[in-house]
């Protein structure tokens, strides 16, 4: 018996023995043996139901909010339109774009930044060498350096025991380490006209003009532009959500800095809970949508078969039956990431 609770009390130390003699892992949902680690309904999170009307004021907030962005992109795309209609000497409204060919599960990006590319870009027929149209505009005006990447950083290296609060190595002992990257040969274009032609070097096959192309159907940003500003105009829910108190309440807030200068120290820090309650969801939304950081109280204990325990961890990676699994988990590398090794 002594075995069995110590075995129990190391797998689940959050739980006492009293606990565990009540209600077992198992009939609590927090099981964690491997069985219930491969489960794939083992977690469950508290939910908040929505009403048909909450759930519509709650669409049209999100659509006013990525408005914005949708226009931007929308002008963008009218202007590249105007400019090629211009070089061609035909009028913008009888252009005729070509679709290029997309996989669904197929990620287009730009060969020069590695940014996405929603629908228009720069295209080369011959060799598929593809350009975003901030990179195009960037080179028609003569913008762009000629090399991709500075001289790296270098860093002195003092050892394990400094990173753990300890003294450093001796001076005579330390290295200089170099952060990846180096002096990088940029593509080089040649302009003419209005028109970009295929880099002579990396990627590119040099000679072949860059078409204007499309990812999406014809006139698909536009139709979805004026949708949005349909629903937005007969919204019967105010768009703009009434900002919280600059200093959010002593029971939700964590104090994260001292200066002196700011009324901006602490952090919002809200129960896990209380975030399915309309006025603290609607709290919680305001400092998410200003992109500041949100620290959520309790979440591990309002959910099942979730934990961070590291043994856990180690045995939803590793106790698999499938061989295939397996061998997979065995290649995944575990990293101190204060010591900066492998473990």
């Amino acid at each position: 018996k002594f075995f069995f609770f110590f075995f129990v009390v190391r797998r689940y130390p959050t739980l006492s023995k009293e606990e565990i003699s009540y209600t077992c892992p198992y009939c609590r949902g927090d099981c964690n043996c491997s069985l219930c680690l491969r489960s794939p309904c083992v977690s469950q999170t508290s939910k908040r139901t929505l009403n048909d009307c909450e759930k519509i004021q709650h669409m049209q907030y999100l659509v006013s909010k990525l408005y914005p962005h949708l226009e931007s992109i929308h002008e963008e795309q009218t202007k590249e339109i105007e400019k090629e209609a211009g070089i061609l000497g035909v009028a913008s409204s009888s252009m005729v774009i070509k679709q290029e060919s997309c996989h669904d599960n197929e990620r287009v990006y730009c060969n020069r930044c590695s940014t996405s590319i929603i629908d228009l870009h720069r295209s080369c027929s011959n060799c598929s060498y593809e350009l975003c149209l901030v990179c195009f505009r960037e080179i028609l005006e003569g913008r762009l350096s000629d090399t991709i990447h500075k001289p790296a950083p270098h860093y002195v290296w003092k050892g394990y025991d400094y990173m753990h609060g300890g003294d450093p190595m001796p001076e005579s002992c330390h290295a200089k380490r170099s952060v990846r990257g180096s002096e990088l040969p940029r593509e080089t274009f040649f302009v003419e006209d209005g028109n970009v032609f295929c880099p002579s070097k990396t990627d590119g096959c040099s000679g072949c003009k860059l078409e204007l192309k499309r990812l999406l159907p014809d006139r698909w940003i536009s139709d979805l532009l004026k949708q949005a500003e349909n629903i937005m105009s007969n919204s019967k829910f105010p768009l703009e959500v009434p900002e919280p108190p600059a200093h959010c309440c002593s029971g939700s807030s964590l104090k994260a800095a001292s200066r002196d200068d700011s009324d901006d120290n602490d952090l919002y820090c809200p129960d896990s809970t209380g975030i399915l309650n309309e006025a603290e969801l609607l709290h919680f939304r305001s400092h998410w949508a200003k992109g500041e950081p949100i620290i959520v109280r309790d979440a591990l204990g309002r959910t099942t078969g979730l934990s961070w325990e590291p043994m856990v961890l180690w045995r939803a990676l590793s106790d698999h039956t499938d061989v295939e699994t397996s061998s997979r988990m065995a290649n995944v590398k575990t990293i101190d990431c204060l010591a900066g090794c492998e473990v």
